[in-house]
C-alpha cells in the first residue's frame, strides 16, 4: 500500500516548487488565451504583472484542476529502452510519447478557440496520429507540422504498430530491419524538440523560459 504522507512534515522548499510551478502553468495559460502579454516588456515588468494577477487571482478563490501527466515517464522509458537496444520497446514508447503531446497540444488550441470539451475529445479520439500532425491543425488555425518530423513520426509508429500487432513484412535479414528501425529512431529525439518548439512558439510565443523566472522573481523568492 502506498505510504501516507503527514502534511506537517512536507518541507516548504517543496510548498515553494509546487507554488511555483502552479504559477507558471496559471500565467502561460492567460498568455495562451491573449489576456497578458510579455511583449515589448522587461523581466521586472513581467514579475510585476505575474504577482497583481496571482494575488488577484488568490484573493478571488482560485480554483486549480490537476492533471497527471505520463509524458515525462513515457519518454524516460524510450530513451532508457533505446540505450538498451531494444529497439521495439523503445518505439513503443516513443510513438506514445509522440501522441500524447500531440494531443495536448491540440486541446490548447481548442481551449484557445473556446471549443467545447466534449468536442476536443471526440476530435481526439477519431483523428488518427498522421491527421493530429496535418489538417486539425490546419482546422484549428495553426501550421501543420513539418513534413520530415510528421515522417519521422508515422516511421516511429509504424514500428510500434508492427511490434504490437506482429505484422513485420517480410524481409531476408533481421539485421536489415534492426539497421531500418535504429536509423529510424535516431531521429526522435530530434522529434521530441520540434514538438516543444513548436508549442512555445504556437502557444506562449517563445516566452515559457521568460515567465518560469518572472514567476520565481515575483512571488517566490528564495530565502
Amino acid at each position: 500500500m502506498p505510504k501516507k504522507i503527514d502534511p506537517s512534515k512536507i518541507s516548504k522548499n517543496f510548498e515553494k516548487r509546487v507554488g511555483r510551478l502552479a504559477a507558471t502553468d496559471i500565467v502561460l495559460e492567460l498568455i495562451r488565451d491573449g489576456i497578458i502579454t510579455t511583449k515589448g516588456k522587461s523581466q521586472g515588468e513581467i514579475a510585476g504583472e505575474v504577482a497583481t494577477l496571482l494575488r488577484s487571482a488568490l484573493q478571488k478563490g482560485l480554483k486549480l484542476i490537476l492533471h497527471v501527466d505520463h509524458s515525462g515517464e513515457l519518454l524516460a522509458q524510450a530513451r532508457q529502452f533505446f540505450r538498451d537496444g531494444e529497439l521495439e520497446l523503445s518505439a513503443l514508447f516513443y510513438s506514445t510519447y509522440f501522441e500524447h503531446r500531440l494531443n495536448w497540444l491540440i486541446a490548447q488550441f481548442c481551449y484557445q478557440k473556446k471549443i467545447a470539451d466534449s468536442e476536443f475529445k471526440q476530435l481526439i479520439r477519431d483523428a488518427n496520429i498522421k491527421a493530429k500532425c496535418t489538417w486539425v491543425m490546419t482546422v484549428l488555425g495553426k501550421r501543420p507540422l513539418k513534413v520530415s518530423f510528421v515522417k519521422s513520426i508515422l516511421e516511429i509508429s509504424e514500428i510500434r504498430n508492427a511490434f504490437v500487432h506482429y505484422k513485420w513484412p517480410e524481409q531476408k535479414l533481421d539485421e536489415g530491419r534492426e539497421r531500418s528501425d535504429l536509423k529510424k529512431l535516431e531521429k526522435a529525439e530530434a522529434v521530441v524538440k520540434y514538438l516543444r518548439r513548436f508549442g512555445d512558439q504556437r502557444l506562449y510565443q517563445n516566452q515559457r523560459t521568460r515567465v518560469q523566472k518572472a514567476v520565481k522573481a515575483s512571488v517566490f523568492r528564495e530565502d
